[in-house]
């Protein structure tokens, strides 16, 4: 199964996640996120997007979490090696519901334990209307 999967050309597509208010206000608290744009609905109507936005880092981190709940995957993945490249494409708002496709575009033996490979995968967030709200390349071991 592991060669399957772990291999260049490989895709997914993930089940969605609606986004609730507790989320933004969770992730805000535990990370000191709490501009105005994110909790204050006044301050947001009289923003660029008029009203609350998700904090950009709590959709990569959706995102990314994708990954660790994706059939298949979720066994061969040890560590998170790092995100290159990330772009906010579009905002997302409380209630949009996101999902992401992901491609595997590298495999490679890693140096320092040739019995583990190193893997990126680009990663494309999409709310429900099919926008793309966010892209990335994140590293993993596996």
């Amino acid at each position: 199964m592991k060669d399957d999967i772990l291999k260049e050309g490989y895709k997914f597509t993930t089940r969605g996640m609606t986004i609730p208010d507790a989320a933004i206000f969770l992730f805000a608290s535990l990370t000191g996120d709490s501009h105005p744009a994110h909790e204050d609905d006044l301050y947001a109507k009289n923003s660029v997007f008029g009203r609350r936005v998700v904090q950009g880092l709590l959709t990569l981190s959706i995102c990314q979490g994708f990954i660790s709940r994706q059939a298949g995957l979720s066994d061969l993945l040890k560590a998170n090696l790092g995100i290159n490249d990330a772009k906010f494409k579009k905002p997302v708002f409380p209630g949009d519901t996101i999902r992401a496709k992901g491609e595997i575009i590298s495999v490679k033996d890693s140096k320092k334990n040739p019995q583990n490979k190193i893997v990126t995968i680009r990663m494309t967030g999409f709310n429900q209307n099919e926008e793309e709200v966010i892209s990335y390349e994140t590293v993993l071991l596996a």
